[in-house]
């Protein structure tokens, strides 16, 4: 946050463009943590089944 408050401070010309980078990348870190999630819980289902397979044997 830092960053941008001094981003704003030294360019206060470019703001707007300051803000659409940092949304940009505010959306591309959520979209990020959504697939990690999503991979994250399907990966586990697998684990869990072939962790359940070895233990019956």
């Amino acid at each position: 946050m830092s960053k941008v408050m001094q981003a704003f401070s030294q360019h206060p010309d470019q703001m707007d463009k300051i803000m659409e980078y940092v949304i940009s990348k505010v959306k591309h870190f959520t979209e990020f943590e959504t697939k990690k999630e999503h991979l994250k819980e399907k990966y586990d289902h697998k684990l869990k089944d072939l962790y359940a397979e070895y233990m019956e044997e």
